[in-house]
């Protein structure tokens, strides 16, 4: 499951104070507390709490930054632009395709490590 990292955060708080998922499931449904943490997990699962037990037994993952997307996107055009599969023209598309990616971040001085850093 894929939540945001505030969300992710929130839950590892909440975790710490018990000893077992259904202890934090329960702190969060019953809303005891007004405890910061157990708030915000209130309102992001806004009483679909079965997505929170499944984020609890399941376990989850951060949802990515925009710069692990642009990464992700420039490697794809890296190997798309070695694929001996396309042609010459298109391999050149690709290429140029990345260099416009990199001289954008340059334009709006952005730097991401694996791309322009």
């Amino acid at each position: 499951m894929i939540l945001d990292r505030d969300t992710i955060q929130s839950i590892e708080a909440v975790r710490r104070r018990h000893n077992t998922d259904d202890a934090v499931f329960n702190e969060i449904v019953e809303g005891k507390t007004r405890e910061y943490h157990a708030e915000v997990l209130r309102n992001y699962f806004n009483g679909s709490y079965s997505i929170l037990m499944k984020a609890l037994i399941n376990g989850y993952i951060p949802e990515k930054t925009p710069e692990e997307n642009v990464r992700d996107y420039y490697n794809f055009l890296s190997t798309e632009a070695r694929n001996t599969e396309k042609s010459e023209d298109q391999r050149k598309s690709v290429d140029d395709e990345r260099t416009g990616l990199r001289m954008t971040l340059k334009l709006l001085g952005i730097k991401i490590e694996g791309v322009n850093a």
